[in-house]
């Protein structure tokens, strides 16, 4: 996310905003991205995020997240991960909570797995170029 997203770009943009982020662990990489990119403190050359973070889930903390809920499992129907980021200074929350395929059929409206598609398509695509 670093070569397309600047950090003050992104701050300027999601400044005062609280996104939550709901899926699976492809989800879970675009949220701990975001998070990487964002923090100074444990980022502070806006490098990518080292590949043995993005593999990894249920830690108590990553970059400054806190876990906040999770299950004793690794895997399956009932795995539980939910985690929360603030930056203070920005008035910015990010969150994440892991869904399994079947509670997203169960309990999603459609239209909402659609729009976090196109927003980050969108996103994307619209600052592609700039710095």
């Amino acid at each position: 996310m670093c070569d397309v997203f600047s950090r003050s770009f992104s701050l300027d943009l999601l400044r005062g905003k609280s996104l939550l982020f709901m899926g699976d662990s492809i989800m879970r990489n675009i949220y701990k991205d975001l998070v990487y990119l964002l923090s100074r403190e444990f980022n502070p050359r806006s490098e990518l995020v080292p590949k043995k973070y993005m593999c990894a889930k249920g830690e108590d903390s990553f970059a400054g997240d806190r876990l906040i809920d999770r299950s004793n499992m690794t895997a399956g129907r009932r795995y539980r991960e939910v985690r929360d980021w603030y930056l203070e200074k920005e008035d910015l929350q990010l969150s994440f909570k892991f869904i399994t395929r079947r509670e997203a059929q169960e309990h999603l409206p459609q239209d909402s797995v659609i729009e976090a598609a196109c927003f980050f398509a969108g996103a994307s695509t619209a600052t592609s170029g700039r710095t």
